[in-house]
């Protein structure tokens, strides 16, 4: 992504693009990715007929207001700032928290309201389909378990595993499913820990018909050592 450079490009981006990728992160929060999320065109067109319809808005009833704040420069592709603090104003609540709300009323059939816990009169929005933005169970796995026993079963019957550490590291989504153990232990057939192999660590790739195995109460191995 390139950098935006000079004003004009700027305040381009806040009025054309700014609202669409509010409108757009709060439709995919409340409902969840569906099929036609994947087409990139199509999200970004969304995104922007959404924009262009609230600026419209803007520029209708309130043209002075946002007027008093910037003016052309000298160059046709400059823009010179009058009020910053008005500015700001105007960027904040008429282009991130107005399209998020407009955003969440638009979505409001995927949306329940839950009062916090600690403030009992808050009241916040929350899916009802508990869409989260972790792409996958690997995923999820990997950011929950991180010390814990892993052990995986390879399409041949072999198990392999040890005890995930802050020294392993598991891959995440774009990459391959694979994983680091620091702390590799031998296995029985059956898929028992034996003991650990001093100074051996353990790269693997995770295949599809792999079966990964996440413990995280303590687990004894046959010479006594153990981890919780």
């Amino acid at each position: 992504m390139d950098v935006l450079e000079g004003s004009f490009a700027v305040a381009v981006f806040v009025v054309l693009a700014l609202p669409g990728l509010v409108f757009v992160a709060v439709r995919r929060w409340a409902s969840g990715e569906g099929a036609e999320d994947r087409d990139f065109g199509l999200s970004l067109a969304r995104g922007t007929v959404f924009a262009l319809a609230l600026t419209s808005v803007y520029l209708l009833f309130l043209a002075d207001f946002f007027g008093r704040t910037i003016a052309t420069g000298a160059d046709a592709d400059t823009l010179v700032i009058k009020d910053a603090r008005t500015l700001a104003f105007i960027v904040l609540f008429f282009y991130i928290l107005l399209p998020g709300a407009i955003s969440i009323l638009w979505n409001r059939r995927h949306i329940v309201w839950k009062r916090t816990r600690k403030v009992k009169w808050i009241w916040l929005p929350q899916s009802k389909h508990g869409y989260t933005d972790t792409p996958g169970p690997w995923d999820h796995a990997a950011r929950k378990h991180q010390s814990s026993w892993v052990k995986v079963k390879r399409a041949s019957g072999e198990w392999i595993g040890g005890w995930v550490t802050n020294g392993s590291f598991i891959s995440a989504y774009p990459e391959p499913h694979a994983i680091y153990i620091d702390q590799q232990y031998a296995m029985t057939d059956d898929g028992n820990y034996t003991a650990k192999i001093d100074g051996a660590g353990l790269f693997m790739t995770i295949a599809d018909n792999d079966i990964v195995i996440w413990t995280r109460t303590t687990v004894e191995t046959q010479n006594g050592e153990a981890h919780e």
